[in-house]
């Protein structure tokens, strides 16, 4: 995502003021590869640690979040991008420049913080203790 986020800058900055639909659709087409390549772990990441009779919850909880905060951040930067593209301001160009870097540096920050979590599957193996792994696993040989 950041790529094509880079990539969708220097374009920007180096073709302004003659940037038109098809030279943005490429980088565009990286940044949302690179998106959905990235949402599809982290959901399996996010709910590896919710117990199975609880995944309709917890998958519920997570896409209503997922959702308001990309409303959030949407409104949020397409504020900040309005603001500073108007004409007292530093103009179109460095906005459509100043956002998409807002926008990269923001994911840089939350990668690394995610560093810092602990691994769910861990978290739940000690949750369960001893005992109830030895019983899963009796149950699924007696279904055999």
């Amino acid at each position: 995502q950041a790529i094509g986020l880079v990539a969708l800058g220097a374009t920007l900055w180096s073709d302004w003021p003659n940037v038109d639909a098809l030279t943005l659709a490429l980088p565009m087409v990286v940044a949302g590869f690179g998106q959905g390549l990235m949402l599809s772990p982290l959901f399996g990441f996010v709910l590896a640690g919710v117990p199975a009779h609880r995944a309709g919850v917890g998958s519920g909880v997570l896409t209503t979040t997922a959702q308001s905060a990309q409303a959030i951040g949407v409104g949020t930067l397409g504020s900040l991008f309005l603001s500073l593209s108007a004409a007292n301001s530093l103009g179109m160009r460095d906005a459509f420049v100043i956002v998409p870097a807002l926008q990269i540096t923001m994911a840089v920050a939350v990668i690394a913080a995610t560093r810092g979590l602990p691994d769910p599957t861990a978290a739940r193996a000690e949750a369960a203790g001893p005992d109830e792994g030895l019983a899963d696993e009796a149950e699924l040989v007696e279904a055999a």
